[in-house]
């Protein structure tokens, strides 16, 4: 069964509807809405005025839009670009992003990496370094980078003439972030 409603209206697939002058639903259950509209893939869809949906389950919306890959849905064409607005939170896995989310979570990112570079820059201040003679030495170091802060602090020890250990720890002042360093040295 099909149906067709307009002057020239034209709906050949099977269960197609195209509605409007002109219209097309040449597609099985497809369905064209709008001058001009045409819905010629299967279960294609075509809402307005020169909308066309040429593949399998695509979706054209919005006057002028195309939408020519199966499994897509297309909100212009080209040239004829458009917005989402008022798109609510993403909240499944699959859901897409509205603007509000996305740039969190690049600026949640970029404050990481800030918190790791302070603490990294904090650790390498707070690096010890025995000088010969001595068996143990401790030291403190600070980190800033962007507006993240961090404090280390690194211990070293020596066990023989010729062998070394240490200890460095760093963490954000803000939190999120905590490293650890150890190692060891051989001198001959």
């Amino acid at each position: 069964m099909t149906y067709a409603a307009g002057p020239y209206a034209n709906a050949v697939g099977s269960h197609a509807t195209a509605m409007g002058p002109q219209a097309s639903a040449s597609g099985n259950a497809a369905m064209a809405s709008g001058a001009n509209s045409v819905a010629r893939g299967t279960n294609a869809t075509a809402i307005g005025a020169n909308a066309r949906a040429t593949a399998a389950n695509s979706v054209a919306l919005g006057a002028n839009s195309v939408a020519t890959e199966p499994d897509t849905v297309s909100f212009g064409s080209p040239g004829n670009e458009r917005r989402l607005s008022n798109i609510a939170p993403g909240v499944l896995p699959n859901d897409a992003v509205n603007m509000r989310q996305f740039e969190q979570g690049v600026w949640e990112a970029k404050r990481e990496a800030h918190r790791g570079t302070a603490t990294a820059v904090a650790m390498l201040n707070a690096n010890p370094v025995l000088e010969h003679g001595k068996k143990f030495a401790l030291s403190l170091g600070f980190g800033s980078y962007g507006s993240q802060q961090a404090l280390a602090g690194g211990a070293a020890i020596r066990f023989t003439d010729n062998f070394t250990g240490s200890l460095n720890f760093g963490t954000s002042l803000s939190g999120g972030s905590t490293a650890i360093g150890t190692g060891i040295s051989y001198q001959w």
